[in-house]
């Protein structure tokens, strides 16, 4: 792919071909580096979510959303909670991560 992954990823996703690894991964890495517009990232999401993501294209872009994140090293004993994640998504009152 070229420098302008993502509207190559575009191409395919709604010719509904599913994309490699690699490609999931650079079109994430464009993504996460601030690189493509509002437009491009709103009609690729779109395609994506209408095509169905294949284990390959998650896998990809989440390899590379780990490089992104900011970790953490909290210097605790015990248990950490989490009072602002995903409760919303799986309805969970709160995220409870062991230390």
């Amino acid at each position: 792919m070229s420098e302008n992954r993502i509207v190559e990823g575009l191409q395919k996703i709604t010719q509904k071909i599913n994309l490699s690894i690699e490609d999931a991964e650079n079109i994430m890495r464009e993504i996460m580096s601030g690189k493509v517009q509002d437009s491009q990232l709103g009609a690729f999401l779109t395609a994506l979510s209408m095509k169905g993501e294949s284990i390959e294209e998650i896998t990809g872009f989440a390899r590379i959303m780990r490089e992104f994140a900011n970790r953490i090293e909290p210097n605790i004993k015990g248990d950490l909670l989490d009072t602002c994640g995903i409760q919303n998504i799986f309805r969970f009152p709160m995220n409870k991560l062991n230390s």
